[in-house]
C-alpha cells in the first residue's frame, strides 16, 4: 500500500482520506488489510502523530469500543510505502528494523540484512510464510514493534500428526493465522478433542 499527499493512482485502486469519511474508509482499510490488496491513498490533510485519547471512565467504555484515529494511524501505516515526502519514502517496518540493527537491501530477495541473512519485514497480518518460496524469512510487525529481528517460517505438521488428524483438525492446526488448536490425548476409541490457545509469534507455526 502507498501512502501520498498528492492524487497518484496506481495498484488496484485509490482513494481519499478525510474527516467527513473516516468510518468508511478505516471499514475500507481493514478489508484491504485483510486481503492484502494493493492501493494508493492521498491524504486531503494531516494526520495527528499523537495518540487518541477518550476523556471517559474506563469502565463507561464497551470491550467494542474503537478509536479511530488510532486504527488509521496503523491501517495506513503499518504495511505501506508512506510518500508523503516523495524525495524521501519510508516503510515503517523496514524503519523498525534498521533502528533494531539490520542494514536494508537494494538488491535481491529481502528488505534488510540481519545477522541471520536477509529478510523481509512485514507489517500486514500476522501470517505464516514459506521463507522457501520468498527467498527469504519474514520478520512479523509483532516482532518489530519489540525490536526484535526474529522470524517466522510456515512449518507443516509432521507427517505422523497429520496422519492421525481429521480433516477439520488439520485444517486448524495448518492455517495460517494468529491462533492455533492444541489436541488433547483421549481414552482408546474416542476421538481428540481440540483445545484452543493463543499463538504467540516466534515459537513454531503449528502446534
Amino acid at each position: 500500500m502507498g501512502v501520498r499527499k498528492r492524487r497518484h493512482r496506481s495498484g488496484d485502486c485509490a482513494g481519499g482520506v478525510n474527516e467527513r469519511n473516516l468510518a468508511t474508509e478505516v471499514s475500507r482499510l481493514r478489508s484491504l488489510r485483510k486481503t492484502r490488496t494493493r492501493a494508493v491513498f492521498e491524504l486531503r490533510a494531516e494526520l495527528s502523530i499523537e495518540p487518541p485519547v477518550l476523556d471517559v471512565p474506563y469502565w463507561q467504555l464497551s470491550p467494542h469500543t474503537d478509536l479511530n484515529g488510532e486504527s488509521l494511524q496503523h491501517l495506513l501505516f503499518d504495511h505501506a510505502v508512506d510518500a508523503r515526502v516523495p524525495s524521501e519514502p519510508t516503510i515503517r517496518t523496514v524503519s523498525q528494523a534498521v533502528a533494531a540493527g539490520a542494514r536494508p537491501l537494494t538488491q535481491g530477495p529481502g528488505d534488510v540484512e540481519t545477522k541471520d541473512g536477509p529478510a523481509w519485514c512485514d507489517g500486514g497480518p500476522l501470517e505464516w510464510f514459506d521463507g522457501a518460496e520468498l527467498g527469504a524469512p519474514v520478520i512479523p510487525a509483532l516482532h518489530l514493534s519489540i525490536g526484535s529481528l526474529s522470524t517466522i517460517n510456515n512449518n507443516s505438521p509432521s507427517a505422523d500428526l497429520a496422519a492421525n488428524l481429521a480433516a477439520d483438525q488439520l485444517r486448524a492446526v495448518a492455517h495460517s493465522g494468529g491462533v492455533s488448536w492444541g489436541y488433547q490425548s483421549r481414552p482408546a476409541g474416542q476421538r481428540s478433542l481440540p483445545a484452543k490457545r493463543g499463538r504467540r509469534s516466534g515459537h513454531a507455526a503449528h502446534a
